[in-house]
């Protein structure tokens, strides 16, 4: 079935606590997402978050068999991002994925950052495309724009929010076709539902959702910043913005990248 968290991650609603969403004046359903104290294994797993959205537990266990346990580390280094605006995309990435699956029960159709083939290549498409599920039925698609910043930027939800609508404008846009290519070569029970939800949306029985997930060093949101939507108002129904607040992120981000060559070395003890 799609992807739900690494099997050896500790989930995240023990570190981030999500508020009920609000409506704002222009439509905007707005939801902040706030750290609770941090717990003692909030690194570790993080970083095998990380390192299993480049090269899964399992993988590793195999090569590691027959490659032995540096070898097998050196394959994980080689798809680990070292650019740092890249390592805070792929975590902003991870973070509304989780997100999306431990506060709203969504599916995460594929892991995009599995398919880099170099260390620091830029994926276009939908940043997380996630499916809402109901008595074992997708019922809506959500397109999910992920933003980091470390800094506050105001124009970074207006960006965010044109680049979720244009990815939602097109009915087959390729994100679509190649997450249906990679659930039929690897889960043909998920491709019989998303592709039955394809049809429930051709026909008028079902509709996309758009998201945006900023991701954001603490006191660079302000919520008046919602008003910036108005100039692409009206906006798509169920438009979501969630703001994740997190202190001294850079640092959390490098920390997190840091632990994954620490989580690979924990091998040495099995």
């Amino acid at each position: 079935m799609p992807a739900s968290p690494s099997p050896d991650v500790q989930g995240i609603s023990s570190w981030l606590d999500a508020a009920t969403p609000w409506q704002a004046d222009n439509g905007v359903l707005v939801q902040t997402i706030a750290e609770r104290q941090r717990p003692d294994y909030l690194l570790a797993a993080l970083a095998a978050e990380l390192r299993e959205s480049r090269f899964p537990k399992d993988l590793f266990d195999e090569c590691a068999e027959i490659l032995g346990l540096e070898h097998s580390a050196q394959l994980v280094r080689s798809v680990t991002p070292t650019n740092p605006n890249m390592r805070r995309g792929y975590f902003g990435e991870m973070i509304a994925a989780r997100c999306l699956q431990e506060f709203d029960g969504c599916w995460i159709l594929v892991q995009k950052p599995s398919f880099a083939i170099t260390p620091n290549q830029s994926l276009p498409g939908t940043d997380v495309l996630a499916a809402c599920v109901d008595n074992g039925q997708i019922t809506s698609l959500i397109i999910t724009e992920a933003k980091v910043r470390t800094a506050r930027d105001r124009n970074v939800l207006l960006r965010a929010a044109q680049q979720a609508i244009s990815d939602s404008q097109n009915e087959y846009a390729p994100m679509i076709g190649f997450v249906l290519r990679r659930l039929y070569e690897s889960d043909k029970e998920a491709f019989g539902l998303f592709l039955d939800y394809l049809n429930r949306r051709r026909v008028g029985t079902a509709d996309d959702f758009q998201y945006v997930y900023l991701v954001l060093e603490r006191g660079a949101w302000a919520a008046h910043d919602v008003s910036d939507l108005d100039e692409i108002c009206p906006l798509p129904s169920g438009f979501r913005v969630s703001v994740v607040e997190i202190e001294n992120l850079a640092q959390l981000v490098g920390q997190s990248y840091a632990w994954i060559g620490m989580v690979v070395d924990e091998h040495d003890d099995e």
